[in-house]
């Protein structure tokens, strides 16, 4: 390695406030940008390993695991100890916590396990000039001190230090299995059947399980040096369970959101502003815990009034008005409401999570003994199934299957199930192949969890949204989907969505709520004062409405009327995107104009606010042109075999492949009801000639992407015994190309379909799979429409039939053998 390429900076962090001794800062190495960039090509080479060479029990940086995992064994661990009264099968815990871990690793042990381990020289040579050829300076006080060498350690901020720490972890997790497996350690199970678990790791953090004797209470006290200690009320960051989880369990969490709020309470801040920090601050806090525990109600409530009191602005003396509901501030945008987290839901949502991990990953730790504890001879995902032998045999699918064919038997499903029930059974597709059974989660088109669909479920199973209205948050009209995607501040959509609900602090509202004894307009004082008059009728609104009418294109005059309580969304869905904003910024000045009448000096002029207003969005202007010329750049994929990267273009017009290569397009028409579709199938070469082209019907379709899939399915299989050269398959559905492209793991109702396409595309020298727009695939789409008809399967080999010429032609002007 180069020199001054490892050269390393430390810098000291504080872990405390104050700090006063040398234990009380972090230090932290800075490493060079080229060197970095070599360590994570390094570490993405080395991460698929780990599973494999790394102990089960370790959760930490191994792709898979997760620091739940060990959370959940840990606590299945101390509720058995808690519980035990037999003497002889007692245990104790010891947690352990390594002082300067990273600091103290030897560089030949590090060396000597990589060796153990299999890894080639070449590759520990790389890694040990990594670790050890490095230097490091100190920043004090602003300046770089003299460097110095070290003799040992991993640096804490190096990309490789978290992974070659995990090797040295697992030496002593080697050392206390061979203990296991000599008889001088018990492990502990918490249950007949279930694994035993001596210790478990999460990096640095290490926690023991032995038999409670005295004897190896002596060993541990005289190894370790320990004169007498008391186990902490916390693992991994989260309370240690003893007895019910009550509230006061979980009373940290609230006091650092205080903590965090008396300093965010000696800033002004807009709506938007708070917006954002109760979402990424607030509410993120419980993450973690959330994921572990089923929260008390009680604590979900104290919670959710913390939130609302720094929202809505309140303090140690003095208390605001909440004038939308909670319910309403947790409903989804497209609801009305701000989209704040409904703290139960959000907890059944993270726990569901867990539930998915045990039935996906049966084989972890975790999943094995809270499997035998708690379902052995189930799924975990139901109950034991019923002595009966009813209940057996309706747990057989293949029973509803013509035997020894892959095709279901119509009459007895007909005859077994309700009407919409068959319809769905018969449009499923069997595979082909055998394949693997797996879950899949209904709520995600991918079949994969996650947990903002699972809290989508949880929030709409737990709030009865009505559709009368708009102002009952109608999400199927999506008119507030006008407020959320106008292009105007995230400030001036809050205040947009309060005008909507009828929710601003208007004289009207002040005398609904009793603040108030009159609601007349105080400035000038003619009828109540509403939203819609504050902003839209007084006499400073249409004010600055005229003035800005010289500077702005307004709707007209007879657009700005009282329709209703949805007149905001009625006037907002009317209009263009320019004028939806300029509108919104009007109606959001004009209550400007109004609360400095009220509550200021009234030194806030008409031409100045319409001035302001002007400037404004052109500030803004550039800001937003930069954003939309950047979207969208730089995209690269690859193809199956990684061989070389092409630039996907989306082209309105079908284009030639390169010379030595065929290209093949695909397009589908699917019937819903029926389940019904059609494919067409067209090969041509680099010059525009057709090789070969097809249309076929299908059936057994539950979705419009299963049958695209099923289209790029049939057009390789079609291909294969005449293409004998590199293939471009085009479709234009998205979801398809990128399955197809990427590899992406999915669980949907069509995976088994892109399964079968991916093994096709093997028979092939290369196949690139491109997304296209519609406009460039007209041929295949005609060819389809054509199966569709005729209801026929025809193919046509280095020619094609004659209602298509006309289009070919206009697309690349060959010559063809008829």
């Amino acid at each position: 390695m180069q020199e001054g390429v490892n050269d390393t900076v430390i810098v000291m962090i504080p872990k405390k406030n104050n700090p006063e001794e040398m234990k009380d800062y972090r230090p932290i190495s800075l490493c060079n940008v080229v060197y970095k960039v070599v360590a994570k090509c390094l570490v993405n080479r080395l991460r698929p390993l780990l599973h494999d060479l790394i102990s089960e029990n370790q959760s930490a940086f191994v792709p898979g695991r997760m620091i739940t995992d060990n959370a959940l064994i840990a606590f299945e661990c101390f509720h058995y100890i808690q519980k035990c009264n037999r003497e002889s099968q007692m245990f104790c815990a010891l947690k352990l916590d390594l002082s300067k871990a990273f600091d103290r690793v030897d560089w030949d042990f590090l060396d000597g396990v990589l060796l153990r381990l299999g890894f080639a020289e070449k590759w520990r040579k790389w890694i040990m000039s990594c670790v050890t050829f490095v230097q490091y300076s100190v920043r004090f006080n602003g300046n770089l001190l003299e460097p110095f060498k070290p003799s040992r350690g991993l640096r804490q901020g190096d990309p490789l230090s978290p992974y070659l720490f995990l090797f040295i972890a697992d030496g002593l997790s080697n050392i206390l299995e061979k203990c296991k497996t000599d008889g001088l350690i018990q492990p502990l199970k918490v249950c007949r059947g279930a694994p035993g678990v001596s210790h478990l790791l999460f990096a640095d953090d290490s926690l023991l399980f032995f038999k409670a004797e005295d004897a190896r209470q002596e060993e541990i006290r005289r190894a370790l040096q320990i004169v007498h200690t008391t186990f902490e009320e916390k693992y991994l960051g989260l309370p240690t369970p003893k007895g019910r989880m009550k509230s006061e369990k979980f009373q940290s969490m609230k006091e650092r959101l205080a903590k965090r709020m008396i300093d965010w309470s000696e800033k002004h801040m807009s709506a938007a502003a708070k917006e954002v920090l109760v979402k990424s601050v607030a509410q993120a806090f419980p993450t973690y815990t959330v994921g572990v525990f089923k929260l008390p109600q009680q604590f979900c409530d104290d919670y959710a009034q913390m939130v609302r009191n720094f929202w809505w602005g309140h303090s140690s003396d003095e208390r605001k008005v909440h004038w939308i509901s909670w319910d309403k501030l947790t409903s989804p945008k497209s609801h009305g409401g701000l989209g704040f987290r409904d703290m139960n839901c959000f907890n059944q949502a993270l726990l569901a999570r867990q539930a998915w991990r045990l039935l996906t990953v049966p084989e972890s730790l975790c999943a094995r003994v809270l499997k035998a504890k708690y379902y052995p001879n189930g799924h975990g995902n139901r109950l034991e199934p019923l002595k009966k032998k009813t209940w057996n045999r309706l747990t057989y699918v293949c029973e509803l299957m013509i035997p020894g064919t892959k095709e279901w038997n119509e009459p007895l499903i007909r005859l077994v199930t309700k009407e919409d029930d068959a319809l769905e059974i018969l449009k499923t597709r069997i595979p082909a192949n055998e394949t693997t059974d797996y879950p899949t989660w209904h709520f995600e088109k991918t079949g994969l969890f996650s947990v903002r669909s699972a809290y989508k479920l949880a929030w709409t199973m737990n709030n009865v949204v009505s559709s009368s209205s708009s102002t009952s948050m109608d999400g199927e009209r999506k008119l507030w989907q006008n407020i959320r995607k106008a292009d105007v501040q995230p400030k001036v959509k809050v205040f947009a969505c309060k005008l909507a609900q009828n929710r601003l602090p208007t004289w009207e509202n002040k005398r609904k709520r009793q603040i108030e004894a009159r609601g007349t307009c105080p400035i000038c004082g003619q009828v109540e004062e509403s939203g819609f008059h504050a902003t839209v009728e007084c006499t400073k609104s249409k004010a600055l409405r005229d003035t800005l009418r010289k500077f702005w294109s307004l709707p007209d005059e007879k657009e700005f009327v009282m329709s209703g309580l949805d007149w905001l969304l009625v006037l907002l869905e009317s209009l263009n995107s320019n004028d939806k904003a300029h509108v919104m910024y009007l109606l959001w000045r004009a209550w400007f104009l109004r609360n400095d009448s009220i509550h200021g000096v009234g030194a806030a002029k008409v031409y100045d606010s319409a001035l302001f207003l002007v400037n404004y969005e052109n500030t803004l202007l550039p800001v937003r042109q930069t954003s939309d010329d950047t979207k969208g750049k730089g995209k690269m994929f690859a193809d199956r075999r990684g061989e070389e990267q092409i630039k996907e273009k989306q082209t309105c017009k079908w284009e030639c492949p390169p010379e030595g290569f065929a290209k093949m397009n695909v397009d589908v028409v699917f019937l819903e009801e029926s389940g019904l579709s059609s494919v067409g199938i067209i090969v041509r070469d680099c010059r525009g000639l057709v090789l070969l082209a097809a249309h076929k019907t299908l059936h057994r379709c539950n979705s419009v992407v299963q049958a695209e899939a099923l289209a790029c399915l049939e057009g390789l299989k079609t291909a294969m015994e005449w293409i004998h050269m590199p293939l471009i398959l085009e479709t234009d559905n998205a979801k398809v190309a990128k399955a197809l492209k990427e590899r992406t793991p999915i669980r949907s109702s069509w995976a088994a379909t892109t399964d079968e396409a991916r093994n096709a595309m093997q028979c092939f020298q290369s196949v690139h799979v491109h997304n296209i727009k519609r406009e460039a695939n007209r041929v295949a789409h005609l060819l389809a429409n054509m199966a569709m008809s005729s209801r026929s399967c025809m193919e046509w080999r280095l020619c094609a039939p004659a209602r298509i010429l006309d289009l070919l032609n206009q697309e690349c002007n060959p010559c063809f053998n008829h």
